[in-house]
C-alpha cells in the first residue's frame, strides 16, 4: 500500500493474505468434511492424541469427513512434545492410506504432528 501515491508504505500499516483458513466456533467440527471436499481432499489423515479420541471429539471429524465422502484414517498415537520417531510413523500411516489431506486435531503436538508429516510427505528427507 502506498501513501498519497508516492511508493512509501504507511506506518503502522499491514496487509497480510495468509494461505491458512482458521474457522472458529461452536459447532463448526461437522463442517470440516466439506471444507475438506472444497479444497480437493480425497483421503485425509486425522492426527491425534488417545486423549481427544477417548473424549469423543474425533467421532465428530472421522463422521463429517465419512458424510462429505472423504476416505479417512486416524493417526492417534501423538505424545506430548512429539519427537521424530512420532513424527515418522504418522508418516509411515499416511503413506500407507496415500493420504491427500491432514487433518491436526488437538493441541500443539497434534499440530506439529501434523505439520512435519506434511513437510516430509511433501518434500521428503527426514526429521532431524
Amino acid at each position: 500500500m502506498t501513501s498519497h501515491g508516492e511508493g512509501f508504505l504507511v506506518p503502522g500499516r499491514f496487509d497480510h493474505a495468509p494461505r491458512t483458513r482458521l474457522v472458529f466456533g461452536p459447532g463448526v467440527s461437522v463442517e470440516v468434511g466439506s471444507a475438506v471436499r472444497a479444497i480437493g481432499g480425497k483421503r485425509a489423515l486425522v492426527v491425534t492424541d488417545a486423549g481427544i479420541v477417548k473424549a469423543g471429539h474425533a467421532d465428530v471429524i472421522l463422521s463429517s469427513l465419512r458424510s462429505a465422502g472423504v476416505e479417512v484414517a486416524i493417526f492417534d498415537r501423538v505424545k506430548e512434545n512429539p519427537t521424530t520417531e512420532v513424527v515418522d510413523d504418522c508418516l509411515g500411516v499416511a503413506r500407507q492410506q496415500q493420504t491427500d489431506f491432514l487433518v491436526g486435531l488437538g493441541g500443539g503436538s497434534s499440530m506439529d504432528t501434523a505439520k512435519g508429516c506434511n513437510f516430509l510427505l511433501t518434500n521428503g528427507g527426514r526429521m532431524q
